[in-house]
């Protein structure tokens, strides 16, 4: 990366936290609900450092896209051993940081879910070792998946009536059939 890689302030912390912390929360029906009407929001500040121009623009969605879309681009059903997930930790890494520049970004949200998903579904397809000796991260994948769609779902409110994108309309396709 010629970019090099970000650096931590009190702001990126802050968010990084809050986000840790939603994702190990119980899920309540109520956040649910309130996702629904797009009235759900997160606890973050806003973050002015020379790598917030980047995030702005969508530089981290970027990078995060290209390594999630290198995992998912492999076809389950010619694969014959499990996928090599690094491409899909790098990718929700990326998503993490764009996240914590701009917590209001609903494609975010839905690839960093999607990104928990494939996780999900790696560790429980090939064996069943970790469905019967580590549930706890099963567990914590699927939690953190339905936070992350909750808060996509949320966010996309607030942008659904306004946009023209194809590419956007294509996403909130797939995120409300999904």
């Amino acid at each position: 990366q010629a970019i090099g890689s970000t650096k931590s302030n009190q702001q990126t912390i802050h968010n990084l936290r809050n986000f840790t912390e939603l994702l190990r929360k119980p899920i309540h029906p109520l956040r649910l609900f309130q996702a629904l009407k797009g009235g759900l929001t997160i606890d973050a500040v806003a973050v002015n450092t020379p790598d917030s121009a980047l995030a702005r623009h969508g530089w981290f969605f970027l990078l995060g896209m290209i390594a999630f879309s290198k995992f998912k681009g492999v076809e389950l059903t010619r694969r014959q051993t499990p996928g090599a997930t690094d491409d899909l930790r790098i990718g929700a890494t990326f998503l993490r940081q764009q996240l914590q520049f701009t917590p209001e970004q609903w494609d975010a949200w839905f690839r960093l879910a999607e990104c928990f998903d494939y996780e999900l579904d790696e560790a429980v397809l090939w064996s069943a070792d970790k469905m019967n000796k580590e549930r706890g991260d099963l567990v914590k994948y699927q939690r953190s998946a339905i936070h992350c769609y909750t808060l996509a779902l949320s966010n996309s409110w607030r942008i659904l009536p306004e946009t023209d994108d194809l590419e956007s309309i294509e996403a909130f396709h797939e995120l409300y059939h999904k």
